[in-house]
């Protein structure tokens, strides 16, 4: 007995010590890019596990910036701040080794941040030295080092300005003067310096950038308008700011761009708003997944195609490692997905084709039972196929990572979270109710707006160059700004972004969230709580119907 036992203690000796050899040879024969897409695959579930590929990576490659980066945002997300802290300090000590110094100082600032936001007292005094040195050998636009490095807990920033001035004036300058531009600081200052010196050399025409601070910056903008001085253009970043300044700015129409979209921010029959980005909203898919299984995406055109695309999904789940072949949740904490996404199907027939941001208060009143018994069947189909864990969670991350780690084929989501994905992905309309052909909805995060003393001619050439100039689409693409027009053909195709660039390109139709002009309130306590008494089984079809009802005409 006692021989057979050392036998067997041999042969598993034997077993793991093969095993071990064999994952080793596995991960030497993958690249540094393959290990680095692994480690980001696993930082969510297993940070640990994320942080040993990352360190085994800089063992191999001592300058690997996105191995440091990754191992940052574990640190960051895990508020390991002094562990943080000791991996910015090495990174400063060789920043001079790595590929790109102005990146990896630039990222070294960024994070160093994140340790003044949440524990300042972790930030060690090398940092002094690095934000002297990213001031100098960087185009800095963040303030001075002894107000970033303040007792306080927040960074804190300063309004900064650049202007971009390196052409010689020619006589059509010295005709439309200079514009003086105010944007926010979450756009890229440098790319926009770069973007707008280009259009200075194209044209003559002078651009004062001025950059104001995210937090405080509709209180700076409004107190311009107080004090009359106004910038000429400058960033709207809610359309409730038509309102306020409606009066002062601008008309666009008559000018080129305007033709070119249908998403110019219409304010009775004036365009007083330039579409800068947008988001597109819909089902966005797995586009290996659905090629695997051959799915055309295009084909996708209505209930009845969602409906037999499901049932494929479903019935080759094994075989694609899926749960299930949609990703959605709702409750509480996400209202806003059904109340706000879903929702917005029904009120897609509510679009005046002279003006997409239309929506009749009325409308609401308007009970359509046809379109809420299409709704309720397209909300029912999202719910079948969606795994009862991340439906029932009530947490967009739990919902996001069946997504993201491919445990679903489809969510209803924005094209945001493209920046999550590691793998090519596109988007296509939710499903339309009635006999409307499929139509893109669209979101417009940000405007452009001009007040009425600028000068309007060169306004319009400013932005006729921002709409469809190669080095300015090249900027914003950079930058992660989409804008709706033709020349959008310009982004990657196989990015989600990039779907949606291809299908505005394309002339097919599109819409604007209709949605979330309601009243956020009564979407969040009487709009979304129908849904989830109709997930959790409380309510039947009709139910649904008539509950939607009820709720619609008492808007």
């Amino acid at each position: 007995m006692e021989k057979c036992i050392r036998k067997y203690a041999k042969l598993t000796t034997v077993i793991t010590l093969i095993l071990m050899i064999a994952m080793m040879m596995t991960s030497c024969s993958k690249s540094i890019d393959e290990r680095l897409a692994d480690a980001k695959t696993t930082a969510r579930k297993d940070p640990d596990g994320a942080v040993t590929i990352y360190e085994a990576i800089l063992d191999e490659e001592a300058y690997n910036l996105t191995a440091y980066v990754g191992l940052a945002d574990i640190y960051d997300d895990e508020e390991a701040y002094d562990d943080l802290n000791d991996l910015l300090e090495d990174m400063f000590d060789d920043y001079d080794r790595f590929e790109d110094e102005e990146d990896t100082l630039d990222e070294i600032i960024n994070y160093a941040e994140e340790i003044l936001k949440n524990e300042p007292e972790e930030l060690g005094d090398w940092y002094q030295e690095a934000w002297e040195t990213y001031n100098e050998e960087t185009t800095n636009h963040r303030g001075e080092p002894s107000a970033v490095t303040s007792s306080t807990s927040t960074a804190a920033t300063s309004d900064s300005s650049a202007t971009a001035s390196t052409a010689t004036a020619t006589s059509e300058a010295s005709s439309y003067d200079e514009i003086d531009m105010v944007i926010i600081d979450t756009i890229d200052i440098d790319i926009m310096e770069d973007i707008v010196e280009d259009f200075t050399d194209e044209t003559g025409i002078e651009v004062n950038l001025t950059v104001y601070d995210y937090f405080n910056y509709e209180d700076r903008i409004s107190l311009a308008f107080a004090s009359g001085d106004e910038p000429d253009v400058f960033i709207v970043n809610s359309i409730d700011n038509f309102n306020d300044y409606g009066d002062w700015l601008l008309d666009f129409s008559g000018q080129a761009w305007v033709e070119d979209t249908t998403l110019g921010y219409q304010l009775d029959d004036r365009i007083i708003g330039y579409p800068l980005a947008i988001t597109g909203i819909g089902m966005i898919y797995n586009t290996q997944m659905l090629e695997s299984v051959g799915i055309d995406p295009d084909d996708i055109d209505s209930y009845e195609a969602y409906e037999k695309v499901f049932d494929t999904l479903m019935k080759e789940k094994f075989l694609l490692g899926i749960d299930a072949p949609v990703a959605t949740t709702l409750g509480s904490s996400t209202w806003w997905i059904p109340g706000i996404y879903n929702f917005d199907s029904y009120l897609n027939d509510a679009r005046d084709a002279n003006n997409p941001f239309s929506l009749p208060r009325d409308y609401m009143a308007n009970v359509d039972e046809d379109r809420l018994d299409a709704l309720a069947n397209w909300t029912g189909l999202l719910y079948d196929n969606t795994d009862y864990y991340v439906l029932n969670s009530d947490d967009y991350s739990t919902m996001l990572d069946a997504f993201v780690y491919e445990s679903a084929a489809f969510t209803q989501m924005g094209t945001w979270i493209d920046n999550s994905l590691y793998f090519d992905a596109g988007i296509i309309p939710a499903v339309m109710l009635g006999n409307e052909k499929p139509t893109m909805t669209i979101s417009v995060d940000m405007y452009m707006a001009a007040t009425e003393s600028a000068n309007a001619k060169a306004v319009s050439m400013l932005l006729d160059y921002l709409s469809c100039n190669e080095v300015a689409l090249e900027g914003m693409a950079e930058m992660g700004l989409l804008q709706p027009f033709d020349c959008a053909y310009l982004w990657p195709s196989n990015t989600l972004k990039g779907s949606l660039a291809n299908w505005i390109s394309s002339g097919r139709p599109v819409t604007t969230l209709k949605s979330n002009t309601l009243d956020y309130e009564y979407v969040r306590d009487y709009i979304s709580p129908v849904y989830e008494d109709y997930m959790n089984g409380w309510l039947d079809k009709d139910d649904f119907v008539n509950s939607l009802a009820s709720v619609i005409n008492s808007y």
